[in-house]
């Protein structure tokens, strides 16, 4: 494909760093979407600030591949962290995503209260998208392959949803059902609407805090992660 590689980060602290790194930059707007385009060591590249949220992100999404028919999507930035293990600074290769928010409660009368415990993950497509979206497999090598230094690395799934859990049993739920490894509010419409239009997908992000073990939030780690996907596309030439 000869289109960019495009990069999307919901905030300023997940795109100003890498729009600052661009060779004679071009920027675009359309309904309000967010984009820069321009090269970076011979590589065609845009970086789209999305805006925070699952609606921002698809909307970005779907104009980015109309606009710029890009060879690949990368989804990046912050993530809260659901193990222990992972700690900030700690980067999530994404091997793929779930909606945590596609969800179905049980059925309780009036007075009868509720628990989330209950709640069950379910198929609203019947069938006709997945429940979970795989990364592109040659660019998931590719981002597995590459060296980080400024923290740990591991590959794993991403959980997406419009919500900020700090509530540890929630959190467990979620890693025992849902099977992911971090959470943030973007990664999960990309996915969907890179499948839609099938243009290939990788999310990568990097923790920014972790209710389990306290460690407080820290957005401006963002900027590690960009280094990285930089490094990682330019070690090996993506012309």
């Amino acid at each position: 494909m000869s289109g960019p590689v495009l990069i999307q980060g919901a905030m300023e602290v997940e795109t100003d760093w890498l729009v600052s790194r661009l060779e004679r930059p071009e920027a675009f707007s359309w309904g309000g979407f967010q984009f820069w385009r321009g090269d970076f060591q011979g590589l065609d590249l845009t970086v789209s600030r999305t805006g925070i949220g699952t609606i921002y992100a698809a909307g970005a999404t779907a104009v980015g591949i109309e606009k710029f028919h890009p060879r690949v999507v990368i989804n990046q930035g912050i993530a809260g962290s659901h193990c222990e293990s992972l700690h900030v600074g700690d980067i999530v290769v994404g091997e793929s995503c779930i909606h945590i928010h596609n969800l179905k409660t049980p059925p309780r009368g009036r007075g009868e209260g509720y628990d989330a415990s209950e709640w069950e993950f379910h198929d609203p497509y019947d069938g006709a998208e997945p429940l979970v979206y795989a990364s592109d497999p040659v660019w998931l090598a590719r981002f597995e392959a590459a060296a980080y230094a400024g923290g740990g690395k591991a590959s794993g799934r991403l959980g997406g949803g419009d919500i900020f859990n700090r509530e540890h049993d929630r959190i467990l739920w979620l890693r025992e059902h849902a099977g992911e490894r971090c959470e943030d509010m973007e990664s999960i419409a990309s996915y969907q609407l890179c499948h839609r239009f099938g243009t290939p997908c990788i999310g990568l992000r990097i923790i920014s805090n972790n209710e389990l073990t306290g460690e407080p939030y820290q957005r401006e780690v963002g900027v590690r992660l960009q280094s990285f996907i930089l490094d990682a596309l330019t070690s090996e030439k993506v012309l």
